[in-house]
């Protein structure tokens, strides 16, 4: 699902275990843990409870011991699918359709070693697939686990708004755009908020180079060669959520100029990055 060379060289990232914070049953958001583990020639695993309440539910990325790229998404298997039925389109490196019983329901991005990614997302009832697909290809480590019930809880208010927003341009460039409110320099909580019918959304914030226009940044992104124009060891990332979700998710954010991307395409038009249709955007993060 996310198939590009800047989307999975964005951050360099390491073992990590994830953990909920808060209680089921009393609207706080949910308890969960799950752990990803390393293991020789490049294999892993991803352990998650089998059962997990529905609702909001808090997860914590440790990379404090890491040595290779992980993190942690969550995807949705509507009723009758399976994990080895997605897979291929899931761990798939060339575009293709997905299909809407495949559900992206965000998690924990990318995260660079020796640091801590979180977010909140939003459970509903149903059976899932943890994946770690920072390093691509068929050999992710993954765990299925279900969901059951409600905790009562919402996602908590954050201090900064991110949205993939659907416009009502009939210019296929302009079909979305990125609108971002209340960002500043150092650890933003944001609400990512997924808009479009047909959608899947990711956002890459990458550090624009020195005097570089987003017109090279766009340049760069046609090219699919080694980016000049940003900095991609220092992009952040959330994680895919479809569109009509939200997920809240920390982003560690210096001051100064970056390129917003979605390098995801709708799901019926994968040859339509979202970079092409409006979701390419330079964005100054003051620096308070």
């Amino acid at each position: 699902m996310k198939r590009t060379i800047w989307a999975t060289a964005a951050v360099a990232a390491g073992t990590l275990a994830i953990a909920g914070c808060g209680g089921g049953g009393s609207d706080e958001p949910g308890k969960v843990a799950v752990k990803v583990t390393e293991g020789g020639n490049g294999a892993g695993s991803i352990q998650i409870p089998a059962k997990i309440e529905g609702g909001a539910v808090d997860l914590t990325l440790d990379n404090s011991a890491s040595k290779a790229p992980h993190d942690a998404q969550l995807i949705r298997l509507a009723d009758g699918h399976t994990y080895e039925e997605a897979a291929p389109i899931i761990t798939g490196n060339r575009p293709q359709e997905i299909p809407d019983w495949i559900q992206a329901y965000g998690g924990v991005g990318a995260t660079n070693p020796g640091e801590t990614g979180t977010a909140t997302v939003k459970l509903d009832e149903g059976h899932y697939v943890a994946v770690d697909d920072v390093k691509g290809g068929p050999q992710q480590p993954h765990a299925e686990f279900d969901v059951s019930g409600d905790n009562g809880a919402d996602l908590p208010d954050a201090d900064a708004t991110v949205t993939a927003a659907t416009t009502d341009s009939d210019d296929p460039a302009h079909e979305y755009e990125w609108k971002d409110e209340g960002l500043k320099a150092g650890e933003n909580t944001i609400t990512f908020d997924s808009e479009g019918d047909e959608a899947l959304h990711i956002l890459v914030a990458a550090p624009i180079k020195g005097n570089a226009t987003i017109e090279d940044v766009a340049k760069d992104l046609d090219s699919n060669g080694p980016p000049r124009s940003v900095d991609i060891t220092k992009a952040v990332q959330t994680s895919i959520i479809d569109g009509g979700k939200q997920e809240v998710a920390k982003l560690n954010l210096q001051a100064g100029r970056y390129a917003f991307i979605c390098f995801l395409p709708d799901r019926d038009e994968p040859d339509k990055p979202h970079y092409k249709e409006g979701l390419l955007k330079e964005v100054t993060v003051p620096s308070s």
